[in-house]
């Protein structure tokens, strides 16, 4: 009977052992890893904040600028080529001049 008591007290302190370590394990991680990771996660959220406030202000800044060009562009694309307006001005010049001096 006094054998199996002691075995007993010895799982009991062997469970105490190890609840007590498990118990200082999760208490570290509540009051200092947790509350760390948790600045952490906070800073990342308020950097990645001010980083689209800043793209976004980016994208709308150039917008109109960039769009004002895509028309320039597309404008001087649908223009007739120089060779045609020298070809066309050699030719009206010469149809002209020649048709108000006879």
């Amino acid at each position: 009977g006094g054998g199996g008591g002691g075995g007993e007290g010895d799982v009991v302190a062997s469970f105490s052992l190890s609840c007590r370590r498990a118990c200082e394990r999760l208490c570290r991680v509540v009051g200092e890893v947790l509350p760390l990771r948790l600045v952490q996660f906070r800073n990342a959220v308020e950097a990645d904040a001010a980083v689209s406030k800043r793209l976004y202000l980016v994208k709308c800044e150039y917008r109109a600028p960039f769009r004002a060009f895509l028309e320039a562009h597309d404008s001087v694309r649908r223009a007739p080529r120089l060779e045609m307006v020298e070809e066309y001005l050699r030719l009206t010049a010469g149809g002209g001049g020649g048709g108000g001096g006879s």
